[in-house]
């Protein structure tokens, strides 16, 4: 092997290797969604694909939530208790999902002030859309971990 051979062949492993560490170390910058149906079971009563839903801040994950069946939903999360890890354009805590008939309604990438569980409701025609045959332990919820 000639030196100029060995050269290049060292700056290219170099050049590897440093891709790598790159790859590995970096955080992620795009978006992860995680779409998530919310269906009527029977009046009064519906459900949601994933009750419950962990999102990483350092994945950037954010939940998609659609309508299964077409109606519209509203997803509330308590202005007491932990509150909403969700934030509106500006900075301000964001407690309201409105879930139209079609399409998507984005919650964002979380910014919390706390990692921990955020419960939250679902409404459907103005009344609050109760889980079917589940106990209140089973209501939806977002599970915020770095």
């Amino acid at each position: 092997m000639t030196t100029r051979y060995r050269v290049v062949t060292a700056g290219l492993l170099v050049l590897a290797l440093v891709a790598a560490i790159v790859r590995i170390f970096s955080s992620p910058h795009n978006v992860k969604d995680l779409p998530n149906g919310i269906y009527t079971v029977k009046t009064g009563q519906c459900d949601l694909h994933y009750p419950l839903v962990t999102l990483s801040v350092y994945r950037h994950h954010q939940i998609k939530w659609y309508s299964d069946d077409g109606n519209e939903y509203t997803v509330v999360f308590p202005q007491d208790g932990n509150g909403t890890p969700f934030r509106d354009g500006q900075n301000n805590p964001k407690y309201k999902f409105d879930v139209k008939g079609h399409g998507y309604t984005n919650s964002g990438k979380p910014s919390p002030d706390k990692y921990t569980y955020f419960p939250y409701a679902i409404y459907a025609g103005g009344q609050e859309c109760k889980a079917a045959g589940k106990s209140p332990q089973d209501d939806p919820g977002v599970v915020i971990k770095r």
